[in-house]
């Protein structure tokens, strides 16, 4: 998977939708060792981990489904729970507002002639840029092997497919 937060995959297999899906149930039913739950709601399936077992940086597939050319069309997110991703997206806003708002300060202090203290909020916004960045670029490498896994126990459910580029498309 590629050196991103959250990888895609794009698989086509040669068999429909419906197929697909009630083969994906009947692994999880069958042959599921780690105790893999999903949830499927018409073509989009979520893959998580068992709550037991399941920890801060533990991932899921969010994977959609899609008839393309007389085949099926499977899109794959390998991510944080939705809970993990929001927080990085307020501490990412809080940055960012931190950052205008330094400028927005700063620039009308440095037009009144007087010292632009605001503009120490720049660094320091870019400062936690920096940190939740890493943050999550360590929280990836904790949660490697279960991102390996979950993503293992879907392709073995999958009969035969090809894995494609978004260009092939």
């Amino acid at each position: 998977m590629a050196d991103v937060l959250r990888p895609r995959f794009r698989y086509l297999v040669p068999y429909s939708p419906d197929h697909l899906v009630k083969k994906v149930k009947s692994q999880m039913k069958e042959n599921n060792p780690k105790g893999f739950y999903g949830s499927v709601l018409k073509y989009h399936m979520v893959l998580d981990y068992p709550e037991k077992v399941r920890d801060f940086w533990s991932p899921q597939i969010d994977i959609n489904i899609e008839v393309y050319k007389e085949q099926t069309l499977i899109r794959g997110l390998v991510g944080p729970r939705p809970n993990v991703w929001t927080i990085f997206m307020f501490f990412n806003s809080v940055a960012g507002f931190a950052g205008i708002v330094g400028l927005i300060i700063g620039t009308g202090q440095w037009s009144m002639e007087t010292t632009p203290y605001a503009y120490w909020l720049l660094p320091i916004s870019a400062l936690m840029f920096l940190v939740i960045y890493y943050l999550g670029k360590s929280g990836k490498k904790i949660a490697h092997k279960e991102s390996v896994e979950i993503h293992s126990f879907f392709v073995n459910c999958l009969e035969e497919y090809t894995e494609v580029e978004l260009d092939d498309l």
